[in-house]
Protein backbone atom coordinates (compact mmCIF):
# COMPACT_ATOMS: atom_id res chain seq x y z
CA UNK A 1 0.00 0.00 0.00
CA UNK A 2 1.20 3.71 -0.53
CA UNK A 3 2.13 5.61 2.32
CA UNK A 4 0.25 8.82 3.37
CA UNK A 5 1.59 12.33 3.99
CA UNK A 6 1.29 12.79 7.73
CA UNK A 7 -1.79 14.48 8.36
CA UNK A 8 -5.43 15.91 7.37
CA UNK A 9 -6.93 19.03 9.18
CA UNK A 10 -10.72 19.16 9.13
CA UNK A 11 -13.34 21.68 10.34
CA UNK A 12 -17.05 21.11 10.82
CA UNK A 13 -19.75 23.27 12.25
CA UNK A 14 -23.11 23.46 11.61
CA UNK A 15 -26.25 25.55 12.98
CA UNK A 16 -24.94 29.05 11.63
CA UNK A 17 -28.41 29.84 11.45
CA UNK A 18 -27.22 32.72 8.77
CA UNK A 19 -27.98 35.61 9.75
CA UNK A 20 -28.87 34.39 13.40
CA UNK A 21 -25.62 33.48 14.85
CA UNK A 22 -23.20 35.04 11.61
CA UNK A 23 -21.47 37.31 14.22
CA UNK A 24 -20.92 34.08 16.17
CA UNK A 25 -19.24 32.43 13.26
CA UNK A 26 -17.07 34.80 12.01
CA UNK A 27 -15.42 35.10 15.60
CA UNK A 28 -15.06 31.58 15.79
CA UNK A 29 -13.14 31.46 12.33
CA UNK A 30 -10.95 34.02 13.69
CA UNK A 31 -9.86 31.82 16.45
CA UNK A 32 -8.66 29.06 14.68
CA UNK A 33 -4.87 28.02 14.74
CA UNK A 34 -4.29 26.02 11.82
CA UNK A 35 -5.62 26.33 7.49
CA UNK A 36 -7.95 23.19 7.82
CA UNK A 37 -7.64 20.96 3.94
CA UNK A 38 -11.53 20.04 4.37
CA UNK A 39 -14.20 21.95 5.50
CA UNK A 40 -17.62 20.16 6.38
CA UNK A 41 -20.88 21.92 6.98
CA UNK A 42 -23.54 19.92 8.46
CA UNK A 43 -26.52 22.02 8.07
CA UNK A 44 -28.64 24.87 9.20
CA UNK A 45 -26.39 27.38 7.99
CA UNK A 46 -28.97 29.55 7.29
CA UNK A 47 -31.91 30.46 9.18
CA UNK A 48 -35.30 29.43 7.82
CA UNK A 49 -34.61 28.54 4.11
CA UNK A 50 -33.31 32.60 3.46
CA UNK A 51 -30.88 31.17 0.49
CA UNK A 52 -29.78 34.81 0.83
CA UNK A 53 -27.54 34.88 3.59
CA UNK A 54 -25.68 31.46 2.50
CA UNK A 55 -23.22 33.75 0.62
CA UNK A 56 -21.99 35.19 3.64
CA UNK A 57 -20.97 32.10 5.16
CA UNK A 58 -19.03 31.26 2.29
CA UNK A 59 -17.91 34.46 1.83
CA UNK A 60 -16.63 34.33 5.56
CA UNK A 61 -14.82 30.97 5.13
CA UNK A 62 -13.08 32.37 1.53
CA UNK A 63 -11.84 35.53 3.43
CA UNK A 64 -10.67 34.31 6.53
CA UNK A 65 -9.57 31.13 5.38
CA UNK A 66 -9.21 31.30 1.86
CA UNK A 67 -9.69 28.32 -0.87
CA UNK A 68 -10.52 25.63 0.62
CA UNK A 69 -12.61 22.17 -0.15
CA UNK A 70 -15.89 22.17 1.25
CA UNK A 71 -18.65 19.48 1.84
CA UNK A 72 -22.26 20.16 3.22
CA UNK A 73 -25.36 18.51 4.09
CA UNK A 74 -28.32 19.95 4.53
CA UNK A 75 -30.70 20.52 7.76
CA UNK A 76 -33.86 20.94 8.24
CA UNK A 77 -33.53 24.51 7.59
CA UNK A 78 -31.94 24.27 4.16
CA UNK A 79 -35.87 23.58 2.61
CA UNK A 80 -36.18 20.89 0.12
CA UNK A 81 -37.23 23.23 -2.42
CA UNK A 82 -34.34 25.52 -2.43
CA UNK A 83 -31.53 22.73 -2.27
CA UNK A 84 -31.24 22.75 -5.79
CA UNK A 85 -30.86 26.62 -5.84
CA UNK A 86 -28.12 26.25 -3.29
CA UNK A 87 -26.29 23.61 -5.57
CA UNK A 88 -26.23 26.07 -8.47
CA UNK A 89 -25.54 29.22 -6.50
CA UNK A 90 -22.53 27.36 -5.13
CA UNK A 91 -21.07 25.25 -7.28
CA UNK A 92 -17.75 25.06 -5.26
CA UNK A 93 -19.61 23.38 -2.77
CA UNK A 94 -20.20 19.38 -2.63
CA UNK A 95 -23.47 18.78 -1.50
CA UNK A 96 -24.80 16.10 -0.56
CA UNK A 97 -28.23 15.12 -0.01
CA UNK A 98 -28.38 11.29 0.70
CA UNK A 99 -25.41 10.81 -1.36
CA UNK A 100 -21.77 10.08 -0.85
CA UNK A 101 -18.19 11.63 -2.22
CA UNK A 102 -14.61 10.36 -2.14
CA UNK A 103 -12.05 12.96 -2.25
CA UNK A 104 -7.99 12.73 -2.67
CA UNK A 105 -7.00 15.20 -0.43
CA UNK A 106 -3.38 14.95 0.80
CA UNK A 107 -3.24 11.16 -0.69
CA UNK A 108 -5.85 10.16 1.48
CA UNK A 109 -8.61 8.47 0.30
CA UNK A 110 -11.54 10.26 2.07
CA UNK A 111 -15.30 8.71 1.90
CA UNK A 112 -18.02 11.45 3.08
CA UNK A 113 -22.03 10.24 3.31
CA UNK A 114 -23.74 13.31 3.80
CA UNK A 115 -27.75 13.07 5.08
CA UNK A 116 -29.69 15.37 7.33
CA UNK A 117 -30.51 12.43 8.88
CA UNK A 118 -34.30 10.86 10.52
CA UNK A 119 -36.44 11.51 13.59
CA UNK A 120 -37.41 9.30 15.49
CA UNK A 121 -41.28 11.47 15.61
CA UNK A 122 -41.67 14.13 12.77
CA UNK A 123 -42.28 17.61 13.94
CA UNK A 124 -45.95 18.64 14.27
CA UNK A 125 -44.91 21.08 10.95
CA UNK A 126 -43.40 18.21 9.14
CA UNK A 127 -46.29 15.72 9.40
CA UNK A 128 -48.75 18.36 8.30
CA UNK A 129 -46.78 19.35 5.37
CA UNK A 130 -44.06 16.50 3.90
CA UNK A 131 -46.20 13.65 2.47
CA UNK A 132 -44.50 10.19 3.85
CA UNK A 133 -41.98 11.97 6.03
CA UNK A 134 -42.56 9.22 8.84
CA UNK A 135 -41.64 6.82 6.11
CA UNK A 136 -38.64 8.76 4.60
CA UNK A 137 -37.15 9.04 7.95
CA UNK A 138 -37.49 5.19 8.31
CA UNK A 139 -36.20 4.63 5.21
CA UNK A 140 -33.67 6.68 4.97
CA UNK A 141 -31.24 4.84 7.89
CA UNK A 142 -31.23 2.08 5.07
CA UNK A 143 -30.30 4.26 2.74
CA UNK A 144 -27.50 5.73 4.54
CA UNK A 145 -25.78 2.28 5.83
CA UNK A 146 -25.84 0.98 2.10
CA UNK A 147 -23.99 4.45 1.05
CA UNK A 148 -21.44 3.90 4.02
CA UNK A 149 -20.73 0.09 2.69
CA UNK A 150 -19.90 1.98 -0.37
CA UNK A 151 -18.06 4.56 0.69
CA UNK A 152 -16.04 2.15 2.73
CA UNK A 153 -15.25 0.33 -0.53
CA UNK A 154 -13.87 3.19 -2.20
CA UNK A 155 -12.60 4.54 1.05
CA UNK A 156 -9.50 4.69 3.08
CA UNK A 157 -11.15 6.30 5.42
CA UNK A 158 -15.03 7.31 5.87
CA UNK A 159 -17.07 10.27 7.21
CA UNK A 160 -20.92 10.63 7.95
CA UNK A 161 -22.10 13.98 8.28
CA UNK A 162 -25.19 14.58 9.03
CA UNK A 163 -27.48 17.22 10.52
CA UNK A 164 -30.14 15.50 13.19
CA UNK A 165 -28.15 13.57 15.90
CA UNK A 166 -27.28 9.79 14.97
CA UNK A 167 -28.18 8.63 19.09
CA UNK A 168 -30.37 9.96 21.83
CA UNK A 169 -27.11 9.25 24.29
CA UNK A 170 -25.75 12.81 23.15
CA UNK A 171 -28.23 14.57 23.72
CA UNK A 172 -28.28 15.34 27.79
CA UNK A 173 -28.71 18.77 28.21
CA UNK A 174 -31.53 18.94 25.83
CA UNK A 175 -35.43 18.80 26.83
CA UNK A 176 -35.92 15.37 27.17
CA UNK A 177 -39.67 15.57 26.39
CA UNK A 178 -38.57 16.88 22.76
CA UNK A 179 -35.68 13.93 21.57
CA UNK A 180 -37.96 12.55 19.21
CA UNK A 181 -37.63 15.65 17.65
CA UNK A 182 -34.08 15.98 17.96
CA UNK A 183 -32.85 13.01 16.12
CA UNK A 184 -32.91 9.17 15.63
CA UNK A 185 -31.63 6.01 17.68
CA UNK A 186 -31.58 3.83 14.61
CA UNK A 187 -28.62 5.43 13.34
CA UNK A 188 -26.82 3.76 16.54
CA UNK A 189 -27.20 -0.31 15.03
CA UNK A 190 -25.94 2.04 11.23
CA UNK A 191 -22.95 3.36 12.68
CA UNK A 192 -21.86 -0.34 14.53
CA UNK A 193 -22.66 -2.51 11.55
CA UNK A 194 -20.49 -0.21 8.75
CA UNK A 195 -18.01 1.83 11.18
CA UNK A 196 -17.16 4.99 9.87
CA UNK A 197 -14.21 6.31 11.29
CA UNK A 198 -16.15 9.12 12.40
CA UNK A 199 -19.42 10.54 12.52
CA UNK A 200 -20.14 14.36 12.17
CA UNK A 201 -23.99 16.13 13.40
CA UNK A 202 -25.41 19.04 14.28
CA UNK A 203 -28.84 20.28 15.48
CA UNK A 204 -28.55 19.71 19.14
CA UNK A 205 -27.89 23.66 20.13
CA UNK A 206 -27.95 22.72 23.92
CA UNK A 207 -26.59 19.51 24.42
CA UNK A 208 -23.27 19.40 27.17
CA UNK A 209 -22.02 16.12 25.42
CA UNK A 210 -19.94 17.51 22.70
CA UNK A 211 -17.87 13.89 21.90
CA UNK A 212 -19.49 10.60 22.61
CA UNK A 213 -17.92 7.03 21.97
CA UNK A 214 -20.64 4.52 20.56
CA UNK A 215 -18.11 0.99 21.03
CA UNK A 216 -14.97 3.52 19.71
CA UNK A 217 -16.45 5.34 16.90
CA UNK A 218 -16.32 8.66 17.91
CA UNK A 219 -19.61 11.34 17.48
CA UNK A 220 -19.13 14.38 17.51
CA UNK A 221 -21.15 17.39 18.06
CA UNK A 222 -20.67 20.55 15.57
CA UNK A 223 -23.08 22.47 16.17
CA UNK A 224 -21.92 25.97 16.69
CA UNK A 225 -24.46 27.00 19.47
CA UNK A 226 -23.74 23.88 21.51
CA UNK A 227 -19.36 24.46 21.04
CA UNK A 228 -18.72 27.95 20.73
CA UNK A 229 -16.26 27.21 18.22
CA UNK A 230 -15.62 25.56 14.70
CA UNK A 231 -15.17 21.88 15.59
CA UNK A 232 -11.66 20.82 14.31
CA UNK A 233 -9.95 17.28 13.97
CA UNK A 234 -6.48 15.89 13.29
CA UNK A 235 -6.72 13.18 11.11
CA UNK A 236 -2.99 11.39 11.88
CA UNK A 237 -1.54 8.62 9.12
CA UNK A 238 0.42 5.95 9.99
CA UNK A 239 2.21 3.56 7.45
CA UNK A 240 0.60 1.44 4.91
CA UNK A 241 -2.64 3.62 4.84
CA UNK A 242 -4.26 2.89 8.42
CA UNK A 243 -5.78 6.45 9.62
CA UNK A 244 -6.59 6.92 13.16
CA UNK A 245 -7.59 10.63 14.74
CA UNK A 246 -4.96 12.19 17.12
Amino acid sequence: MVKLKEKLNIAAVGDVHSPKFLREFKAALSRMNVKPDLFLMSGDMIYKGKVQYFKAVVNEILLQIGEVKIVSCFGNEEFENIRGTLRKLFPQITFLDDEYVVLSINDFKLGIVGTQGSLLKPTRWQARNIPRIAAIYRERISKVKNLLLEAKRRSDYVILLMHYAPSFKVMEGENRSVYHWLGHPGYERVILETRPNLVIYAHLHNANILEYRLDNVRLLNSSLPARGEILTVEVKAEKYGLLKFM
